[in-house]
């Protein structure tokens, strides 16, 4: 499973080796180890642009800075090739508070670590597409080095034997990224069916109406506005159904083109915001939309507007009062109701068919 976790440790590894320099490194050497200071922020600024600011981004990315200031010195030095003749009082004072902010926030980190899982753990493969354009002019395959503004997820069982014909698309809340959801969707990928997800950032698809509608700030700012302002995020539920119909329509009509001539209708899976969407959209097209679900009526989904958080993100299932969770039970009982509800459908069908071709010889 892609996760920040690995690149988060990365930066806390240089920072530490920075650090401790003071307790090992011999005076009348170049200090060659200052010159990781630099590079921690230069990584931390990465990881960022890479995957959003959270918590530990955010928090890694200041001892970094701290980190760079207090170096600075060592690093003119460095780039004069000046030997290191003593270290001072403040700066090894500082260096063992960097330090202990490091080791502080290696601890949380390997506390809240998230649970790691892979497609091939689930018997599935994961394709990744990148879309450029808007909700008014549609969206074409992204060009190399092309701006992306819709990250497609496809989620397959590995096996092409194995791949049913119902198709899943999975609507993911705005708090919460595609990660949140995959656990989901290699569970239903496992048991054969093919599943899509996708992040659009748009221009035409605005949530925050500022700064924060840009990918590295729209998660924590819709999730501080959530937490802090509840009433006020819960009152924007119509605002939020009128832009996730223009994501479902973007996705339906990309998922039945991917069916090639074996088209059939979709199953719909949204979250919290999706609660007033997916149903209104699923009633207009019912051509193209056989089932839909809401997260939500799940009784073993314990965080609504947040993706399957007891395994990406312990620290926000904390902030809930819920544990790191280390068993996918919960998630194969989700998965198993929801294609439980498929037979159901089919065997309904056939029965209404069966009813009116008895009509038919009757007449």
């Amino acid at each position: 499973m892609e996760n920040p976790v690995l690149g988060e440790w990365l930066v806390l590894f240089l920072l530490f080796l920075n650090c401790s320099r003071i307790f090992f490194l011999r005076y009348g050497k170049v200090d060659s180890l200052a010159f990781l200071a630099p590079i921690s922020v230069i990584f931390s600024v990465l990881q960022i642009f890479a995957w959003g600011v959270d918590v530990f981004s955010f928090l890694i990315l200041i001892i970094s800075i701290f980190a760079f200031f207090t170096n600075f010195r060592a690093l003119l030095r460095f780039s004069s090739g000046l030997f290191v003749d003593h270290y001072s009082m403040a700066f090894k004072i500082a260096a063992i508070l960097i330090l202990l902010l490091t080791i502080a926030c290696a601890g949380l980190l390997f506390v809240f670590r998230p649970v790691l899982f892979k497609a091939v753990d689930f018997d599935a493969i994961q394709k990744t597409e990148r879309l450029s354009g808007d909700f008014t002019n549609g969206f074409t395959k992204s060009l190399p080095f092309e701006l992306a503004e819709c990250e497609l997820v496809k989620i397959l069982p590995e096996k092409k034997e194995n791949i049913k014909d119902q198709s899943i698309i999975i609507i993911p809340d705005k708090t919460a990224d595609l990660i949140d959801y995959k656990i989901l969707a290699f569970e239903l990928a496992k048991n054969g069916y093919p599943v899509y997800m996708a992040e659009f950032f748009a221009r035409d698809g605005k949530w925050c109406h500022n700064y924060a509608d840009y990918k590295l700030f729209r998660r924590l700012y819709l999730l501080l506005n959530r937490f802090l302002e509840k009433q006020d995020f819960e009152n924007q539920l119509q605002f939020y159904t009128f832009n996730i119909e223009k994501e479902c329509q973007v996705m339906v009509d990309y998922v039945l083109t991917d069916q090639g001539e074996n088209k059939k209708p979709v199953c719909l899976i949204g979250d919290w915001m999706s609660k007033i969407a997916i149903p209104e959209f699923a009633l207009k097209n019912p051509e193209k939309v056989l089932l839909n679900f809401d997260l939500c009526d799940f009784e073993e989904y314990k965080t609504p507007g947040l993706g399957f958080v007891q395994y990406t993100a312990p620290v926000i299932a904390h902030n809930l009062g819920l544990n790191r969770e280390k068993y996918i039970s919960p998630v194969e009982n989700i998965a198993k109701k929801i294609i439980g509800k498929f037979p159901v459908i089919e065997k309904n069908q056939e029965e209404e068919i069966k009813t009116e071709g008895d009509s038919i010889d009757a007449e």
